[in-house]
């Protein structure tokens, strides 16, 4: 599923959900994890391919239909 979403510098972009790996919470919005890596700026490592977007942690699991655990 392609969800589009408002990048945190104001840029939209389109997110394929079929490749995220989890989404927090951020005080900005959202952080999305992506099922890629680039490489770190301070040794070249491999690290996850992080998303900041603007529209809610709760509008993005909305959009994207997901069901809240019952506690």
């Amino acid at each position: 599923m392609w969800l589009t979403l408002t990048k945190s510098d104001g840029a939209k972009t389109a997110i394929d959900f079929g490749k995220v790996l989890h989404l927090s919470d951020h005080k900005a919005g959202t952080q999305i994890v992506v099922n890629s890596s680039v490489p770190s700026k301070e040794n070249g490592a491999p690290t996850p391919l992080v998303l900041y977007v603007a529209e809610s942690f709760d509008a993005v699991v909305a959009a994207l239909g997901a069901k809240k655990v019952k506690r």
